[in-house]
């Protein structure tokens, strides 16, 4: 029976191969050693071993023909101990190298996302590209390691795929310039762009395996399992990268300082592995490395960084333990450490390594780039917050009430109008509120203690001479009267007040209350307090509140006040805050006014008068308790407003993914720590947290608890870049609904589409030089609506959606229609058009043309998608009135009740534009109804209905993307 090729020889019975196995670089022409002749084997230092040649599995032992010799003996023993850990370095470069390569994977997606955004395309352009160069690299890699000895092609792969990637800090700069043709769709020039930048690295990086593969080889006659191990050591490499990179260095590090930690690691890779080259070692260790470091450094810190580093380092090595000296041991440092940080800064703004501003925010979490900077608009500071390459929020620091997006104001519009309509009612006993005044007063009695009236003086006007005193004095009849009526209307009782008030107030004299249905908007409180005598005192101490509140606020405000109450004195309390100043007749404030000082202001005067304005305010605050869940927090814009304008217990609730953009904005943004906000954000993905509060409250209910209900869902989680398929599903959508006030539920959602606009004729002249046009008559009710040349103007009812223009010389007319042309739409004009051969004919060219194309059809599944759900649909656009052909945002407007948005300024302010299409229930089981332009853009859903199986989202969105 033959010896098996790895069988241990005997003295008596050596075994003698029968072929030998030859390294992957050796020449076939080479002629076979004898039995006693070492085998060529290659190591990481390139030095030649003395060992035996290495059997083939398939070769059989020939006759021993000789005795082996002692010192052959030790020679195989140490030749075999060295190949051992020649496999083990295989499989550590194997190892390292993919590591790198998910690595630099990872990163090319947040680095891309800068530029071409965070979508589908995105990641398949990235992976697609990275397995095509590492393809290329593989293939590359085999070809020379046929040619030439592995010990020494890696040293010079590795330096080469570390200066690869650092060349991709300069690329990404570069493709940040880049401007898309137009010809060229989204998607390819997402491929290309990735391309640009981390092909040449994939590649490079790809050229490493075969080579360690061929070297392994060369050191083992076990192919199966030499092989085996460098795959799986790849495999672990790559595991282990993809968590490094994912859970840890992204979000630690920064994606500039990853690039950098990659190339040196390559270099340092490229060093070990250059054995006994000294020359080759000496230029990566003192010139390549230097290099790298520097550049990284460059492209990594700043200022706050390296002194924080400074300052650590000088807390850790102080001279002496006494801590206040220790300080000043540090405060040193972290100057060093500033103007150390600051240099590298600018020298990688000037290399052109990176965009970040010195003085801004940057932060670079798991899920986005976040940059946060300052702007003045119209006079106020309003901060900025951008995520990779968009512009997320403004937030106006002094005003939180303020809201700069359209569909936020949308968004305020109709949570407005529908809780000014609620069905629930409110009630205030009069009683009640006197009574805490009373008691306040009592607890308080030394704070109201009125001043002397010779105080204030050397204020204002008390200042001139006596002249102009007399003068100011004096005043006119008019001033005097107006005054005289202010201090003789102060008198008037509850019961009086009473009488005054509006129908939608009911006053029940015999219990003393004050009751409401629905809830109060703040136009109407105003309302209700500017029908007291006390009106502008208060309205004048509200002013002056928010003056003080104003970060650039100067220690000094002044708010016009004819006279105050006849019964208000400014307390001693307050003397060094607040002064009325009878001859400018104004109210003056020197310092801030706080919670108490404000309330210790309106409290002051008449009690009737007190207890009027405090059962306003309560009514007002109670009727509007509301309960809120935001998916999505982004700039806490719309969150912050909830809780300034429904400031009674609100429930917010906010889902938030990135823990970077709430740290981001509780930093620059002025959001406050958790314990002293009503807004209570969750970090975790949206439709966990709404999995889980489903399942919650099922718990709830079975325990006999009331179950966590919204009256308000917003979903502020979409954008044109990156849109989270799973939070579009009707499955979703269902869940939401569970969530929602079983009558009154109410869940807006904003999202960014084209709402197409197809034209018929086309623009353009025909053969004799007139322009296009429709031949023949139009419906009299479609050409009075035609204004200028190519300005489009909506048909009236029933034929929303259609669109006339003139011709640019006005010899005729175009026609256009909006989303695709519903049936009933089609069948509508062609019963207007009895008659007209050429408007039936553009019609029906419409109508054709119209379901050809494929733009907006996101907008359209969506819509059809929620319908299934929630038996009312508005659809606002950010346009007042019809919405335009580009890239545009659009608020859905989804409930469980019928909602009156046609003038939505009856609520509040915030938006006067009504919703260009709607659908509402059909009676008696029929269809639903749809107005406006619901069916065109039900139409244009080409009957998609998004669900958990089936939610194209990216690729309904794709004429966005080429949009951009």
């Amino acid at each position: 029976m033959a010896n098996s090729s790895d069988a241990n020889p005997t003295p008596n019975t050596p075994a003698t191969p029968a072929a030998a196995i030859y390294p992957a670089s050796a020449s076939f022409n080479q002629p076979v050693p004898s039995s006693t002749a070492p085998a060529e084997t290659y190591s990481l230092n390139a030095a030649k071993s003395n060992a035996p040649s290495e059997l083939d599995w398939n070769a059989t032992s020939a006759p021993a023909t000789s005795r082996p010799h002692a010192d052959n003996v030790a020679t195989a023993k140490r030749s075999a101990k060295n190949s051992g850990w020649v496999l083990v370095g295989c499989n550590l470069l194997v190892f390292v190298s993919s590591v790198c390569v998910m690595v630099l994977e990872l990163t090319a997606s947040r680095l891309i996302a800068k530029h071409v955004g965070n979508s589908l395309y995105t990641w398949t352009s990235v992976i697609g590209v990275v397995l095509a160069g590492i393809t290329i690299g593989n293939f590359l890699g085999g070809w020379l390691a046929d040619r030439a000895a592995p010990s020494k092609l890696l040293n010079w792969l590795f330096l080469t795929a570390s200066i690869l990637c650092m060349s991709v800090l300069w690329l990404d700069g570069i493709a940040s310039n880049q401007q898309r043709p137009e010809s060229m769709g989204w998607p390819t020039w997402v491929v290309c762009i990735v391309s640009m930048v981390f092909f040449l690295p994939s590649m490079a990086l790809g050229t490493i395996s075969p080579v360690v593969a061929s070297l392994a080889l060369s050191q083992s006659h076990k192919v199966g399992k030499t092989v085996g191990n460098v795959y799986a050591w790849g495999a672990l490499g790559s595991i282990i990268g993809t968590f490094l990179g994912g859970f840890v260095l992204i979000d630690t590090l920064g994606t500039r300082a990853i690039v950098a930690l990659v190339a040196g690691t390559l270099a340092a890779m490229g060093f070990l592995s250059a054995g006994s080259q000294w020359a080759f070692r000496s230029a990566v260790l003192f010139g390549w490395m230097q290099f790298v470091t520097m550049v990284g450094l460059a492209a990594a810190v700043t200022d706050v960084g390296v002194r924080d580093i400074a300052a650590w380092l000088a807390g850790e090595t102080p001279s002496t333990n006494d801590p206040f000296e220790q300080g000043d041991y540090g405060r040193p440092w972290s100057k060093y450490g500033k103007r150390l940080g600051g240099q590298l800064h600018a020298l990688g703004l000037t290399l052109g390594l990176r965009e970040d501003q010195p003085g801004e925010y940057h932060d670079e979490s798991n899920y986005s780039y976040i940059n946060v900077t300052q702007t003045t608009t119209n006079g106020e500071r309003v901060t900025v917050l951008k995520l990779d390459k968009l512009i997320h929020s403004y937030f106006v620091l002094d005003n939180p009430t303020a809201l700069n997006y359209d569909y936020e104001k949308v968004y305020a519009a109709v949570t407005e109008q529908a809780v000014a309509t609620w069905a629930r009612s409110t009630t205030v006993s009069l009683g009640d509120v006197r009574r805490g005044i009373e008691q306040y007063r009592q607890a308080n009695a030394a704070r109201l203690d009125p001043l002397p009236l010779d105080e204030g003086r050397g204020e204002g006007l008390d200042a001139l001479d006596e002249a102009a005193r007399k003068v100011l004095e004096g005043g006119s009849n008019e001033t005097k009267a107006e005054q005289d009526s202010d201090q003789k209307s102060v008198s008037l009782s509850l019961k009086e007040i009473s009488q005054q008030l509006p129908s939608w107030v009911t006053f029940d004299a015999e219990k003393q209350t004050l009751s409401l249905r629905g809830g109060m908007t703040p136009e109407l409180k105003a309302e209700l307090l500017r029908r007291h005598p006390y009106a502008n005192y208060w309205q004048a101490v509200d002013r002056l509140s928010e003056m003080t509140r104003r970060a650039d606020w100067g220690d000094f405000s002044s708010v016009p006040l004819a006279s105050l109450p006849k019964d208000v004195t400014i307390p001693a309390g307050l003397k060094e805050k607040v002064i009325y100043d009878r001859h400018l007749q104004c109210l003056n404030v020197y310092r801030t006014l706080n919670a108490d000082d404000v309330q210790t202001l309106q409290r002051l005067g008449d009690l009737e008068a007190v207890t009027y304005r405090e059962a306003v305010e309560r009514l007002y605050r109670e009727s509007r308790q509301i309960g809120t869940l935001f998916l999505g927090g982004g700039g806490f814009v719309f969150p912050r407003w909830i809780e300034s304008m429904f400031p009674h217990e609100p429930l917010i609730h906010v889902a938030e993914l990135d823990p970077g953009v709430k740290a981001a904005v509780q930093a620059k943004m002025g959001l406050p720590p958790d314990e002293e906000t009503r807004v209570v954000t969750t970090i975790g993905d949206a439709r966990n947290f709404v999995e889980d509060r489903v399942r919650w409250n099922a718990e709830a209910v079975k325990r006999g608890e009331k179950p966590v209900l919204y009256d308000f869902v917003y979903g502020d989680a979409f954008n044109d870049f990156s849109v989270p398929w799973h939070l579009t599903t009707k499955e979703f959508s269902e869940k939401i609904a569970s969530l929602l006030h079983p009558t009154e539920g109410i869940y807006q959602v904003n999202l960014i589409d084209i709402y197409p606009r197809t034209t018929f004729p086309g623009e353009g002249k025909t053969a004799d030089g007139t322009f296009n046009r429709i031949e023949g008559d139009l419906p009299e009710v479609l050409t009075r609506l035609a204004g200028d040349a190519d300005e489009w103007a909506g048909a009236p009812a029933p034929y929303e959606g259609l669109e006339v223009s003139q011709t640019d010389d006005f010899s005729g007319y175009r026609l256009a229609v909006r989303g695709v042309m519903s049936d009933p739409l089609r069948d509508r004009l062609l019963k207007l058009g009895t008659g007209k051969s050429g408007f039936a004919e553009a019609v029906q060219k419409l109508y054709d043309m119209s379901h050809k194309q494929r733009t907006g059809r996101f907008l359209g599944a969506y819509v059809h998608t929620i319908s299934l759900v929630f038996p009312y649909v508005y659809v606002f656009s950010s346009e007042i009135d019809l919405p335009h052909a580009g890239r545009d945002t659009f608020v859905i407007v989804a409930s469980k009740r019928k909602l009156d948005l046609t003038d939505l300024r009856q609520a509040s302010q915030h938006w006067s534009g009504a919703p260009f299409a709607s659908l509402k229930p059909g009676t008696e089981g029929k269809r639903p109804l749809a107005y406006g332009q619901m069916g065109q853009i039900l139409a244009n859903a080409h009957g998609i209905v998004l669900t958990d199986n089936y939610a194209p989202v990216d690729n309904l969105l794709s004429a966005v993307f080429d949009e951009r």
